[in-house]
């Protein structure tokens, strides 16, 4: 999911019509968020488990996904969509990797 991300936001920044800086800043945008959003994960585990957050956060990516198109002609909302997808979906990969190492057992 962030490989192929990182990957396909300079090719949609292009077919937008943006520049080659413009395109490295989107993928630099959701690069970001997904970095930024591992220390809000971090509080948000504190107070919630990652099954309740799962949903939530798909929903919220969902919503996100769909706004990137709309928001694209303005250059700074489309930025800020970018880093908050790319925020919770770096968020809902780790609570992934939470969720099945939490339940993988060494001695298998």
């Amino acid at each position: 999911l962030e490989g192929s991300a990182g990957k396909m936001l300079p090719v949609q920044a292009f077919a937008l019509g943006y520049s080659e800086r413009i395109a490295a800043l989107a993928a630099a945008a959701s690069g970001a968020g997904n970095l930024i959003s591992q220390f809000a994960l971090l509080f948000l585990l504190k107070r919630f488990t990652a099954h309740q957050l799962v949903v939530p956060g798909l929903l919220l990516l969902t919503v996100a996904t769909f706004l990137i198109a709309p928001v694209s002609g303005y250059l700074y909302t489309y930025f800020i969509v970018l880093f908050i997808a790319g925020g919770i979906a770096g968020a809902l990969y780790t609570l992934v990797v939470l969720d099945v190492t939490k339940g993988a057992d060494p001695e298998q």
